[in-house]
């Protein structure tokens, strides 16, 4: 974000993130294209959370507070489910002076203090608990949200969720990605069912974004920004991969050797760049094109010079001269654009074109969602299309 203040006022200008942010009385929200249930969708789908599932219809106010109120609204609906089906427990070692012994009688305790004077034996014994990682990871998450929630009645739900917790579950320590992602790793077959919540408070702490937290300056800075570039790029990433007949995807391949810097003129031993590309596409084994992902609505927007010095370098290091830019729109009317890049001068090399093609995201929300051999269909036949391109037909 650029916030600049003006003669004329304060202007503010937004790339791919969302969110909101608080500099000092000023409270700005950067909306999604979207609305609430099918970026819901959407979002479910990119980050693996397939079982979700919402009671109710997500109100469509709940995106007028920014996207993270979206977000902790499927949180919400997520420890629902958990508390109707209980809290899981863990067995923790404990150490207590017990009337009628449990477990195992510290003998060295006893032997340290010359014996027994007491009528009560320290014991070592193991008790199942709810107070345990996993669920201080919920409670954190839960009071996360509490700070950043907009929408009153959504606040009052999550204030209510969080301290039911208070009873039997402790406070842990300052939530953060690192200890998310160790709850995340010591998942099993079990506790399965906790990470659809904690992939939510993960996005929370800003695993695809920035996390703002309070600051001691002069000009307080708080908040939660989204980057929705690199959401989209991952669900382009598992659609294509899911849903791609005719060929495969490979995300982020590096493309070598395009650029070389001279040995006679390089002082500084720099290595030589490396492009890389969002996807790499394979016809079965050999490589057929670079394609790249934005979330920028440039049907709408138009398209920035510099993305297309990209998209040509991209199509002249793939074998078939071409390159395709995929981007997020919300218009109905946008179609595919092709651009030929011409040799100035007479000179002669090889022809290479470049593909400006829209993904329909409402069109995607819907293919997602659906169930049934007609939707696999549906999701195969788009994949194709924003390949292949229009003229495309699935194959199976």
């Amino acid at each position: 974000m650029d916030i600049r203040q003006e003669r004329s006022g304060v202007r503010v200008a937004a790339t791919s993130f969302v969110g909101r942010v608080q500099v000092g009385p000023l409270r700005i929200t950067i909306r999604p294209k979207l609305e609430s249930s099918p970026l819901s969708r959407l979002l479910r789908y990119a980050y693996g959370i397939d079982d979700l599932t919402l009671q109710n219809a997500l109100p469509t106010s709940i995106l007028h507070g920014g996207l993270h109120d979206l977000l902790i609204e499927m949180l919400v609906h997520e420890v629902d489910h958990l508390l109707r089906i209980g809290l899981s427990r863990s067995y923790l070692r404990m150490e207590a002076e017990l009337a009628m012994p449990r477990g195992r009688i510290a003998v060295g305790t006893i032997a340290s203090r010359g014996g027994v004077r007491e009528p009560r034996l320290p014991c070592v014994f193991h008790d199942r608990s709810l107070d345990w990682t996993l669920n201080r990871v919920i409670r954190a998450g839960l009071a996360r949200a509490v700070d950043l929630v907009v929408h009153r009645p959504l606040a009052r739900h999550v204030a209510r969720l969080e301290a039911s917790f208070a009873t039997s579950v402790g406070i842990t320590r300052r939530l953060d990605l690192a200890e998310v992602e160790r709850a995340e790793f010591g998942l099993t077959r079990l506790t399965a069912g906790y990470a659809p919540a904690l992939t939510l408070i993960r996005l929370l702490c800003g695993a695809d974004g920035v996390s703002l937290e309070p600051t001691a300056h002069a000009v307080p800075l708080s908040g939660f920004l989204f980057d929705m570039n690199r959401f989209f790029q991952r669900l382009l990433s598992r659609f294509l991969r899911e849903n791609l007949t005719g060929g495969r995807v490979e995300d982020e391949r590096t493309i070598r050797d395009m650029l070389a810097y001279d040995p006679a003129a390089n002082p500084r031993r720099q290595p030589n760049p490396r492009l890389r590309p969002d996807f790499a596409i394979f016809e079965g084994t050999k490589l057929a094109m670079f394609a790249d992902a934005k979330y920028r609505d440039i049907w709408a927007c138009g398209t920035p010079i510099e993305w297309l010095y990209q998209l040509q370098a991209y199509a002249w290091a793939a074998p078939k001269s071409g390159s395709v830019m995929l981007y997020a729109s919300a218009e109905p009317s946008a179609k595919e654009e092709r651009l030929f890049v011409r040799i100035p001068l007479g000179e002669t090399g090889p022809a290479s074109s470049i593909v400006l093609r829209p993904v329909p995201l409402a069109r995607l929300a819907d293919v997602v969602a659906g169930a049934g051999h007609l939707f696999r269909a549906k999701r195969k036949r788009l994949a194709s299309e924003l390949i292949w391109g229009s003229n495309a037909r699935a194959i199976g």
